[in-house]
């Protein structure tokens, strides 16, 4: 998202490890299947002593049965893997890219790396998703189990992750997604009208332009009604991603409802933000 780190963006960060990635990769041209790229809610996160030290991180734990375990400050020797996974996904794509910092401060009187870059954030994403999904196919024999590698099976990242599941060897918990999203997922302002629901801009007066979203389902809320009976808007809360326009969850008495977007602009509802 563009937010910066904090509480909300880490559950957010736990979420999109539990959800989908079909849909997402779909989202920039990126076929999958689940298997291709399984999602997991694990049993235990390690995390900087900092954004995810929070109220709201504690009662998830409780609410979905996850552990976090914090570690020491200005430590990064202490999530080793964790510090050269970000190394390795900033070589293989964000240091090659137009408007790099290479993880530098800009300097007093140097142009602003932002300048340079030429891409957009689908641009971005659909290389993004691609590096991620060559990286699991890379064989890497030497993390492989010998019992795996006497079976014949090529040994890669996503292979190997496979072959340990289906063995029961799982870091992982069931979860409900959708009671997931509901809890972490942010609230945002929105009215529902007689056509389906629009969006607020921050000033929390102006509808965001070019966005309605409807589904049939809210003709159950009683929001709706009030809508249609009225002739007029009713102030609503909606949980969506702000780099994902494409559909917002939207709480009706079956349960929390995913709402698309009902735009006729294609390319609009994939790359905006």
């Amino acid at each position: 998202g563009w937010e910066d780190p904090s509480p909300a963006t880490a559950l957010q960060a736990i979420l999109s490890s539990a959800e989908s990635k079909v849909e997402i990769c779909a989202r920039f041209g990126i076929e999958i299947k689940e298997e291709d790229w399984p999602s997991l809610l694990c049993k235990h996160y390690i995390a900087d002593n900092g954004e995810m030290k929070a109220k709201t991180i504690t009662e998830a734990e409780k609410e979905f049965r996850f552990g976090v375990e914090y570690v020491k400050a200005y430590s990064g020797q202490s999530k080793s893997d964790v510090e050269n996974q970000h190394h390795t996904d900033h070589k293989r794509l964000d240091h090659k890219l137009p408007g790099t910092t290479k993880g530098k401060q800009r300097e007093r009187g140097e142009d602003h790396p932002a300048d340079n870059a030429l891409w957009n954030y689908c641009e971005y994403m659909h290389e993004f998703l691609l590096m991620i999904i060559d990286y699991n196919n890379e064989e890497v024999p030497h993390l492989a189990p010998t019992a795996m590698l006497k079976e014949g099976v090529a040994p890669t990242r996503i292979n190997i992750l496979k072959w340990m599941m289906a063995r029961n060897m799982r870091a992982d918990i069931p979860c409900n997604v959708d009671q997931l999203r509901a809890y972490t997922l942010p609230s945002k302002q929105a009215v529902m009208t007689k056509a389906g629901i629009r969006l607020l801009m921050p000033d929390g007066i102006r509808h965001v332009p070019q966005i309605r979203f409807y589904a049939q389902e809210l003709q159950n809320s009683h929001l709706f009604a009030d809508a249609v009976k009225s002739g007029s808007s009713v102030d609503i809360k909606v949980k969506y991603k702000g780099d994902d326009l494409s559909h917002v969850w939207f709480a009706l008495p079956s349960g929390l409802t995913r709402i698309p977007n009902v735009s006729s602009d294609a390319e609009f509802m994939r790359e905006a933000t």
